[in-house]
């Protein structure tokens, strides 16, 4: 089911509960008939609104849990100076990224700027590490970039000291 289902579903059963107390309750038929209008119409201004919530970013401030920066990358990002700063992140294991919205701060666009170059230079990863707005207060970076992970150690096996030997028998 698509994201949007669930409280879709959630606010329409509880509006139809609503509705049914009024369609069963004593009163005349266009009561009954006015409820059940009122259902339709909520159900589309539902649907709409929710809808158009999908294609915006949430306000940091609204996440129920930080991103983890352990986990998440940020793949992409937009500054509006003096609005916003807008950022997309992809969680490990993840098939979508997540649109975020932080408050604009110069401070936070300094560090994202700096660490999407040097993330880009190094071929490292771009995170993030936010815990609401006391991260600046604190002194710790927002924006960093990971370092590129050196490659595992190469094993070869099967050769003595002495490099390959070669017979000579002709």
């Amino acid at each position: 089911m698509a994201p949007i289902g669930l409280p879709f579903l959630a606010a329409l059963l509880l509006v139809g509960l609503v509705v049914s107390l009024a369609i069963w309750s004593r009163r005349r038929a266009r009561f009954k008939l006015a409820a059940l209008g009122l259902l339709a119409a909520f159900a589309l201004v539902q649907y709409a609104a929710l809808s158009d919530l999908l294609s915006r970013p949430k306000p940091i401030e609204l996440a129920w849990s930080p991103p983890d920066p352990e986990t998440s990358a940020v793949v992409a990002n937009v500054m509006r100076e003096g609005e916003a700063i807008f950022i997309w992140l992809v969680e490990e294991g993840a098939m979508e990224p997540r649109a975020l919205q932080l408050p604009w701060s110069e401070e936070m666009a300094r560090q994202l700027h700096e660490a999407s170059r040097k993330s880009e230079e190094t071929g490292g990863t771009l995170r993030m590490r936010y815990r609401k707005s006391r991260q600046l207060v604190e002194g710790h970076r927002v924006f960093y970039a990971e370092p590129q992970k050196s490659p595992p150690p190469k094993h070869v096996s099967g050769l003595s000291g002495g490099g390959p030997s070669l017979s000579s028998g002709d």
